[in-house]
């Protein structure tokens, strides 16, 4: 009787599970929508599983939802188009349908965060949402959704952590300055002459950005097709008005390198800005630095040239921070960098000229001898009048003297430091 009982009463449980399972799935099985299809079948499921791990542990929808076209749908208005998908779609979890959305509409890469119920209204504030928002924007002006959507998952498990904690939700002045910083600092390639490609791009922005990130010294590349085409004739005068125009540096004095290059003349100048900046890049540094790239250049190596510009950038970073930058040191001679490379570099090309001057030489003179013949007997050599010498004459022709230089004061290669103007800018400039 009792195992009677005990089977009814499994049968019922069972029966109501099976019926208030589905409606819960029903709700919250999606939380990646990818319908514009800008990630792989694989990394939407692994997002999904994601979002919705962390939605079931705090009670609050994590969505995302990616369209082509809000136009589509007749919305031209971001905030309107997201409040319309989470009604329609009737996201969110428990009684006030908690949740947070992130919509983004591909056609005008425009994006939005909206927040519904109370859990959802205390994690994410509207400071919280800008941090949050700063977390993933730089991955997705690299085009890089896949790590936009990490972050913004991350982001939103956090700020739920903390809601949960009883902490504040939103993030400290040093977080919000951080997040801030960041959102003005995500592009650091500039490729109006279209040089590089796309990925090449991508790939050159981040080395840079981690650059200036450690060290706290913007490391920047702008090109141009023409200076002219801005009304600019003079690459330093152009250089300084892109850096205010731009809005470059990192911190409160705006510091940092950048390269600007115009390719109709094929100028290019390192203007640096900053107290940091011109510690580490001294008028002679500078002049090392452009040694780095102007190789490249001259090859139109443009990605390998932009790529050692910013490898030598952080090198020469790292040595000011240790207060070791290169430059003429007091009293002694100019530093010599990477003299081994330039060897290296020129070896090979001047054994090949080389080579090849002495080929054409050699075949010059060969023509030359082409109608000589080997005599047999010395008198061949004898003009038939004979040899008469009415004079005799000593005469000097040329000596050689050999002096060994004694340096002095002058000669000792500058008095290092960096030279800035009344703007505030130190530069360098030349042809590539």
């Amino acid at each position: 009787m009792k195992r009677k009982a005990f089977c009814a009463l499994c049968a019922l449980i069972l029966a109501l599970t099976c019926i208030c399972l589905p409606a819960f799935a029903e709700e919250t099985e999606y939380f990646m929508y990818d319908v514009a299809e800008i990630i792989s079948d694989a990394e939407e499921i692994r997002f999904n599983d994601a979002a919705k791990e962390v939605s079931l542990r705090y009670g609050c929808g994590v969505y995302i939802a990616v369209f082509d076209d809000m136009a589509e749908y007749g919305y031209e208005d971001m905030e309107s188009f997201s409040d319309a998908v989470y009604s329609e779609w009737d996201l969110g979890i428990g009684e006030d349908g908690n949740g947070i959305l992130l919509v983004m509409s591909m056609a005008d890469q425009d994006f939005f965060l909206l927040a519904c119920g109370d859990l959802a209204s205390e994690a994410f504030s509207e400071d919280a949402m800008d941090a949050l928002a700063g977390a993933f924007i730089d991955n997705f002006e690299a085009e890089d959704w896949a790590g936009g959507f990490d972050d913004f998952i991350a982001g939103c498990d956090h700020l739920l952590g903390q809601a949960q904690s009883g902490e504040t939700a939103a993030p400290s002045a040093e977080e919000t300055r951080a997040a801030e910083t960041s959102e003005e600092t995500t592009v650091f390639v500039y490729d109006l002459a279209d040089l590089l490609s796309d990925a090449e791009e991508r790939q050159l922005n981040e080395a840079a950005k981690d650059v200036s990130m450690r060290y706290g010294c913007g490391v920047y590349i702008a090109v141009f097709d023409d200076m002219a085409d801005y009304g600019y004739h003079n690459i330093e005068s152009f250089a300084e008005a892109v850096y205010a125009e731009w809005n470059l540096g990192l911190g409160a004095d705006r510091t940092c390198i950048s390269l600007v290059m115009s390719m109709s003349e094929r100028d290019y100048d390192l203007c640096a800005h900053g107290d940091f900046a011109h510690t580490a890049f001294t008028d002679y540094g500078k002049e090392v630095l452009a040694d780095k790239f102007k190789d490249n250049f001259r090859r139109d190596d443009w990605a390998g040239g932009f790529s050692d510009y910013i490898d030598q950038c952080g090198y020469m970073l790292g040595r000011a921070e240790q207060g070791d930058p290169i430059d003429v040191p007091s009293g002694g001679t100019r530093v010599q960098i990477d003299l081994k490379d330039r060897l290296l570099r020129n070896l090979g090309p001047g054994v090949i000229v080389g080579i090849i001057i002495a080929f054409v030489y050699c075949g010059i003179l060969k023509g030359k001898m082409k109608s000589a013949k080997i005599a047999r007997e010395a008198s061949a050599y004898i003009a038939p009048s004979g040899i008469r010498m009415q004079e005799e004459n000593d005469m000097f022709t040329h000596t050689t003297v050999t002096r060994q230089h004694i340096e002095r004061d002058h000669d000792r290669g500058g008095h290092g430091g960096t030279s800035v103007n009344s703007g505030g800018f130190s530069h360098s400039s030349g042809k590539f």
